[in-house]
């Protein structure tokens, strides 16, 4: 098979690698090592195109942080034709045009199991997070989880286990029914005085504003792992002096190689 490997993080150097482990012919564009071939002799030889997650920041270029080299979405979208396409967090717009172009399209992101396998490194990648910008011990720590989902699930396990004081908050009366069965103290509104040492978002969506973080610490750690845009007003916690870090992509910067083989297996599985 050929397959053309675009742009990206490590995630998807180590899928090409991984890929030609597997024997395949893999072209590579901006993984930031020698290309034989320019794009428009890639896409055309290749069946098999993985982009990269997200498959654009900025709205214009393909997102390719390794290498210097720019390629419009325009110019993509142009090239890319009846194609079978793999990547991550296309908007609905770019998504259509693929489309139209009677292009195939999987959303790694739209995967249960990759969803799924992607949580553990997450909840690593939080913990490393924490431990590097705090200057005390998470045992006997308040921290406060705003969505009861997946990854709210598995960090409040393991901060649970590291002897943290768990207080959880979700929208969902079934979530937060969880949240009791599960012993940990439950947030019913996050616009009440409070005592947390680290506060960490999963909900994309604007959950914590200027009145939510008004009744916050200014010296509490606050960590949001939500998708673009997040959950914080990150430009009032900045100007108002609010310890807040957004962790985009955590899997991919925290365990590259273990999200490159989930993405394999669902690159080989829709092949055949």
């Amino acid at each position: 098979m050929n397959i053309l490997v675009i742009g990206g993080d490590k995630r998807n150097v180590y899928l090409s690698e991984l890929l030609k482990e597997k024997g395949d012919n893999v072209y590579s564009i901006g993984l930031n090592d020698s290309e034989k071939y320019g794009i428009e002799e890639c896409i055309y030889e290749s069946n098999y195109i993985v982009v990269p997650t997200p498959f654009s920041v900025d709205g214009t270029n393909v997102y390719m942080p390794l290498c210097d080299k720019r390629i419009s979405l325009e110019y993509f979208f142009k090239l890319v034709k009846n194609k079978k396409i793999f990547g991550g967090n296309f908007s609905e717009k770019q998504n259509q045009i693929l489309l139209d172009n009677k292009n195939e399209v999987y959303d790694f992101l739209k995967n249960k199991e990759f969803a799924l396998n992607n949580v553990i490194p997450t909840v690593e990648g939080v913990i490393e997070i924490i431990l590097k910008n705090i200057n005390y011990t998470i045992d006997r720590s308040n921290i406060a989880i705003i969505g009861f989902g997946k990854i709210g699930k598995r960090a409040a396990v393991v901060l649970k286990s590291l002897g943290a004081n768990i207080f959880c908050n979700d929208v969902s009366e079934e979530e937060v029914a969880n949240i009791q069965f599960s012993g940990y103290n439950v947030i019913k509104s996050l616009r009440t005085k409070n005592n947390f040492d680290i506060i960490l978002n999963t909900v994309p969506a604007k959950v914590i504003g200027k009145e939510e973080l008004s009744y916050m610490d200014k010296k509490a750690l606050i960590v949001d792992v939500a998708s673009m845009p997040g959950g914080i007003d990150f430009k009032y916690a900045e100007e108002n002096g609010y310890n807040v870090i957004h962790a985009l992509g955590i899997p991919g910067k925290k365990a590259p190689l273990t999200v490159a083989k989930n993405m394999l297996n669902i690159v080989l599985n829709k092949i055949k």
